[in-house]
């Protein structure tokens, strides 16, 4: 399996990509109860990831294994504390932060000297 969307309130869903380590499009929207990201770790093979309303979700793994990842998608992710773990895809390009997403200045800083990000937006 190539892609794979995950959304809505159903809690068994974020079990579903389990050994789906082949994954190049992943997004996750909206699975209430989700709390832990850590399987993100499996998926190093991903080149779009999109984490949308995942209240609950306090901390991201780091995407350091994540070579291939160019684009990222955060948005609605109140609890989170920063995003630097993210921003440790070696290869992004593109980086997209929608509504309610916490920023720290070491982020901010990442972002800005982030050798292959060719394109940032934040908003809606």
């Amino acid at each position: 399996m190539d892609e794979l969307g995950l959304q809505g309130p159903d809690r068994c869903s974020q079990y579903i990509a389990a050994g789906c380590s082949q994954l190049r499009f992943l997004e996750v929207l909206k699975v209430r109860g989700m709390t832990d990201l850590t399987g993100l770790r499996e998926f190093a093979r991903l080149e779009f990831l999109r984490l949308y309303g995942l209240a609950r979700v306090r901390e991201v793994p780091s995407l350091a294994h994540h070579r291939g990842l160019l684009r990222l998608e955060v948005g609605m992710m109140r609890a989170l504390e920063g995003i630097s773990p993210l921003l440790d895809a070696p290869n992004l390009e593109e980086l997209q932060l929608m509504e309610w997403v916490n920023v720290t200045p070491v982020d901010i800083d990442r972002m800005r000297s982030y050798p292959s990000l060719r394109a940032f937006n934040c908003g809606r």
